[in-house]
């Protein structure tokens, strides 16, 4: 009985310290955001950025790796200096049209999602911090 209880112990140390090591190598979405910074275009706020088509599918990815949750994908247009949201080029997964994707299917239908959308088009990926 006693050995049970020491190796059931040490079974959880090892699983505990294996499971805090994978942690610390995760990215929130603001890290993400930085890492991906100069691959965009940021808004003159300096608050949001909006990434070409191939981008926007690298940070989706990135998103999946690090179990960073998407909540929703708004499209642009730009043209030049201007930006022009196109709510038909845009998704929303707290909108409960899409109730049924959970956060893991959510990192497919985003990438097919977006592979579908024209080349030129810029993307704003909404993440939960």
């Amino acid at each position: 009985m006693h050995k049970r209880f020491i190796l059931a112990i040490l079974l959880i140390t090892i699983l505990s310290n294996i499971c805090s090591s994978c942690k610390g190598d995760m990215k929130t979405s603001k890290e993400l955001e930085k890492e991906f910074w100069e691959k965009g275009k940021p808004q003159p706020s300096g608050k949001w950025i909006i990434f070409p088509q191939k981008v926007a599918i690298e940070f989706v990815e990135a998103c999946e790796k690090n179990k960073v949750i998407i909540l929703g994908i708004d499209g642009f247009f730009v043209k030049g200096d201007t930006i022009q949201p196109s709510m038909a080029n845009s998704l929303d997964f707290t909108n409960s049209n899409y109730s049924e994707y959970n956060t893991s299917n959510r990192y497919l239908y985003s990438i097919d999602f977006l592979n579908k959308k024209d080349t030129l088009m810029y993307f704003e990926i909404v993440c939960k911090e």
